[in-house]
């Protein structure tokens, strides 16, 4: 048998090694006779180089049905012959998927041509009635794709991305009732905005919805124009820890009411008169009735800030307290009078 290794000059070393070789043997001997007799469902977990089995095909397809395989260069090959079917069948693949191993192979149409040139069968299937392609827009030759040329990607809804085009003659208008996600009662009509319809910015006519827009009215979601009222939930189911409200003529001292002009920052109408408190004042005295907005004072300001906004109900409240006092003083300087 050959070795892959000298033989020591020492006998005994000699020997020792020549037992080494001879158990090596038998162990490779026992493998592939084991792996012969068995029909293997899942591949080797270890499989060494030049190992033989044989895959059941279904549990384990190392590619081509049922057969012998060998383990050579990292992946299993079926066997020249008897590979792939086994019992010396040939597997004929359908894209890659095998069909079911036969003896016999039998092709059927008009025009199939089979010829074998001693070494190779070879057959011929011509294409279908239709005339062959001469050319793929206006190109004639081999059919190759180039730039410009339209992709699946470039087409959506019969539309190119490529470049502009025209709008089609056949789209003469759009119903609106075909659009979808849009308010049921909203019908916008084409129009255009006159110079005196507009001021600082205002619309004068209702340019959107149904209705007149104004100062106290407000375009809801359905397209209308509405007076705006102000209204807050107020159910006592709806409250817990209730108690009465203090401060009154205290508190009411202390506000200091001015009258100002918006200057156009934070999103304000410049020029607008506005009759308030100053957010920060009315922080130190009712801090709960002022919060704040993200906003930016500027338009080109890089980063949003906090812009004071007050609550005008929580000041009104307290104006009754304070008038319940004020009544409370009367009713008992009446009393006082003699």
């Amino acid at each position: 048998m050959p070795l892959d290794r000298p033989l020591p000059d020492d006998t005994r070393e000699a020997l020792k090694m020549l037992w080494s070789v001879t158990e090596e043997q038998l162990i490779d001997i026992n493998r592939h006779r084991d792996s012969l007799h068995k029909i293997w469902h899942v591949a080797p977990a270890k499989p060494r180089e030049g190992l033989l089995v044989y895959a059941d095909g279904v549990d384990w397809n190392p590619g081509a049905g049922a057969g012998y395989y060998v383990f050579y260069a990292g992946a299993w090959h079926p066997m020249s012959g008897g590979g792939g079917g086994g019992g010396g069948y040939t597997t004929v693949q359908d894209e890659g998927v095998a069909l079911t191993v036969r003896t016999a192979l039998n092709f059927v149409g008009a025009g199939v041509t089979a010829t074998d040139d001693g070494t190779r069968t070879v057959v011929t299937i011509p294409g279908g009635g239709a005339a062959p392609v001469t050319s793929v827009f206006t190109r004639t030759g081999a059919v190759v794709a180039v730039t410009g040329d339209y992709t699946a990607a470039k087409v959506t809804n019969a539309v190119s991305d490529i470049g502009s085009y025209a709008n089609p003659s056949w789209i003469t208008s759009l119903a609106y009732a075909k659009l979808t996600g849009v308010p049921a009662t909203f019908t916008p009509a084409a129009h255009v905005h006159a110079a005196a319809d507009v001021t600082s910015g205002v619309f004068a006519v209702a340019r959107l919805g149904t209705g007149t827009p104004s100062s106290t009215t407000y375009l809801r979601g359905d397209g209308a124009w509405t007076d705006l009222t102000w209204s807050t939930s107020s159910d006592p189911r709806l409250k817990r820890d209730v108690h009465d409200l203090t401060g009154g003529l205290e508190v009411i001292e202390k506000l200091r009411p001015v009258e100002a002009t918006f200057n156009g920052l934070g999103g304000t109408r410049e020029g607008q008169r506005v009759v308030s408190f100053l957010a920060t004042e009315l922080r130190e005295i009712l801090p709960g009735a002022v919060s704040s907005r993200r906003g930016k004072l500027h338009p080109e300001d890089p980063d949003e800030t906090d812009i004071l906004q007050i609550d005008v109900m929580e000041v009104l409240m307290q104006m009754v307290v304070a008038v319940k006092q004020l009544k409370q003083t009367v009713d008992e300087l009446k009393a006082a009078i003699p």
